[in-house]
């Protein structure tokens, strides 16, 4: 449990003073963990405020409804995701590892944050809120775009079939995900995320390839290797 209590206590005595961002972080770590403990139609404004000594007014002074905080909530969750699954593909080569990448620390997040995502699975999705709706459905295609731009490279490189649909391998891909998880949570079982990672890459990349593309691909590697030791075996002229 995250403790946010003593940040809003220590500074109860002098509201005023206390930076925005302080506040509204505080009350952002304090709705997960009710979101997390109560789910969304459970969880109280009431109780978030309490949990941190503050009347609802000074909730609702920073966000307009439940809804809207239900939606940061799950904004920051989405932005601590994105840059990690940036920054780690700078350094990665190689289509298939690149994949395998993105579903392990996909994985990775998700289970390391499960009850949240739990949270996040149920609701996310039926907001009902057009402005809420539309930060998450831009931070979703956020967190998404590498999974879509490698999908679309390796179509471009003829590596993968050029009628592949992109949407249906992301919906199958993240579908995947997010059925491992439902089994973490409802079993209690831990999840081997490398082992589970490749297993999802080879299943992937079995409905991805293009094996055609493949095979000239490596007859047209062999060839030009079998010209060079023909050159290299011929006798000087």
């Amino acid at each position: 449990m995250v403790d946010v209590v003593p940040p809003i206590a220590a500074n109860a005595g002098r509201p005023k003073r206390m930076r925005r961002e302080a506040r509204i972080a505080a009350i952002l770590a304090a709705a997960r963990e009710v979101f997390e403990e109560a789910g969304y139609e459970g969880a109280k404004v009431a109780d978030i405020a309490e949990r941190l000594g503050i009347s609802e007014g000074n909730i609702y002074a920073f966000f307009g409804s439940k809804r809207e905080l239900m939606a940061q909530v799950i904004a920051q969750w989405y932005r601590t995701s994105i840059a990690p699954l940036q920054d780690g593909l700078r350094h990665i080569v190689g289509t298939r590892e690149k994949l395998r990448f993105l579903i392990a620390e996909n994985l990775r997040f998700m289970v390391d944050n499960a009850e949240l995502c739990a949270v996040v699975l149920k609701e996310s999705r039926v907001l009902g809120d057009p402005e809420p709706d539309r930060l998450l459905e831009e931070l979703r295609r956020e967190h998404t775009e590498p999974l879509m731009r490698l999908l679309a490279e390796g179509i471009e490189r003829g590596e993968f079939k050029p009628d592949v649909s992109l949407t249906l391998v992301r919906s199958m891909i993240y579908g995947a995900l997010e059925h491992v998880l439902w089994d973490v949570l409802v079993s209690g079982r831990s999840v081997d995320v490398e082992r589970t990672a490749e297993e999802l890459t080879r299943t992937a990349l079995n409905g991805l390839v293009d094996d055609q593309a493949v095979s000239a691909a490596s007859h047209a590697r062999f060839s030009a290797l079998l010209d060079r030791m023909e050159l290299a075996l011929a006798p000087d002229q």
